[in-house]
């Protein structure tokens, strides 16, 4: 029999049965919510939110970084902040 999940202290998730709460989900938002779906933007929201690559790959079990790095998506705004926050530049200013 084939898992998605296992929970501590009891049986595994089924996929069926995940995919019904997907079906569930995706019924009261009005679009298809896939499992990856939730993977991609909870790595994406860990990766915006500080959270270290390297360490992101250990969780989601990639065996290279390049792989994590498709969870990388950097717009100018997050550019201009790293600058601001990081720029030893703005150090000597203030």
């Amino acid at each position: 029999m084939s898992t998605c999940f296992a929970i501590e202290a009891e049986s595994p998730i089924k996929p069926r049965y995940m995919d019904k709460i997907f079906e569930r989900i995706s019924e009261k938002v009005g679009f298809k919510i896939r499992p990856h779906l939730i993977r991609h933007s909870a790595a994406t929201w860990a990766i915006k939110n500080g959270m270290s690559p390297a360490i992101l790959q250990k969780i989601l079990g990639h065996s290279s970084i390049k792989t994590t790095e498709n969870y990388l998506h950097i717009s100018g705004q997050d550019i201009r902040e790293s600058y601001q926050r990081f720029s030893p530049v703005n150090a000597l200013i203030e």
